[in-house]
């Protein structure tokens, strides 16, 4: 489990550094996705990995249209950081109070992607657990290449220091 907080903390930091947006409702966009997966597994009978599509673009698009609706006013104000904070934590509630609403307390879960595992040592290890290992340090890796190492990296981090010199340069 604590991978799967790697991979949430990864895109944390990413938007943060990029957007100067502490983004509290970053896990509630996690919980709509989610869900998302969850409904198109159980409901719309649908594969894993097309599911799993749908719930990855049903976060994205939320997430740009709250990006569009809320925090791209937001960006030139004064205080801007507590303001965007503010904005972020009101919007957490309203996403984990909405899906409190829509999907109840009832845990509920997807069916096993990666079956079996093996033990050693006394320990036994389950191939999800293996795969979510290997996904979380490809995710950190493929996140820190793409930051540091790239053209696009390169050109978000000029953005996000300094807006007004990067702009100069056609960025």
């Amino acid at each position: 489990m604590g991978l799967v907080f790697v991979i949430l903390a990864t895109g944390l930091v990413f938007i943060l550094s990029i957007t100067e947006i502490l983004f509290i409702a970053y896990g509630q966009y996690y919980m709509v996705g989610a869900y998302a997966v969850w409904y198109a597994i159980h409901i719309l009978n649908l594969p894993y990995p097309l599911s799993l599509l749908i719930g990855v673009m049903t976060s994205a698009v939320l997430g740009l249209v709250s990006y569009v609706l809320i925090f791209s006013r937001l960006r030139n104000m004064d205080g801007r950081f507590l303001t965007n904070l503010t904005a972020a934590l009101r919007l957490s509630m309203m996403h984990s109070q909405g899906g409190l609403l829509a999907f109840g307390t009832y845990p509920r879960s997807i069916p096993r992607v990666f079956m079996g595992g093996f033990t050693r040592l006394g320990m036994t290890f389950s191939n999800d657990k293996l795969a979510l290992i290997a996904m979380g340090i490809a995710i950190a890796l493929c996140m820190f290449w793409l930051y540091e190492k790239t053209k696009i990296g390169r050109a978000m981090r000029a953005v996000s220091e300094h807006p007004e010199i990067a702009s100069l340069h056609g960025i």
